[in-house]
């Protein structure tokens, strides 16, 4: 039986093992001082196709994320996101017609720490 990690082959094309689609190259930085916890993780990707006969190429791109948040009880977090911070635009599929990426995105919210953390 095959696991989640073996190569797979699909017609005359073989995939290794990682998952389709997915940017192929991921960072991501943590700092973590006392006073607020900032991150950023950029996601990059080369030219890929969006269907099996390698008829329509999407292009390749960069994104950048960036996370900010602050402890303000025992419990709960107060959490401040950003998403594609460069605005990029980029396709994302084109069966049957074009998408395009998400546009820069702003998120507020809090984190609850459930448990006994």
């Amino acid at each position: 039986m095959p696991t989640l990690f073996d190569p797979i082959r699909i017609r005359n094309i073989e995939l290794k093992n990682r998952i389709i689609m997915a940017p192929k190259t991921r960072s991501r930085a943590i700092a973590n001082p006392k006073i607020v916890t900032i991150g950023l993780q950029g996601s990059a990707s080369s030219s890929q196709f969006d269907d099996d006969q390698n008829l329509f190429r999407l292009g390749s791109y960069f994104v950048l994320d960036a996370t900010a948040s602050r402890r303000i009880s025992s419990r709960v977090d107060l959490l401040v996101a950003a998403d594609n911070l460069f605005n990029q635009r980029y396709g994302i599929g084109k069966t049957p017609v074009t998408t395009i990426g998400p546009p820069i995105l702003f998120h507020v919210g809090f984190r609850l720490h459930l448990g006994n953390r």
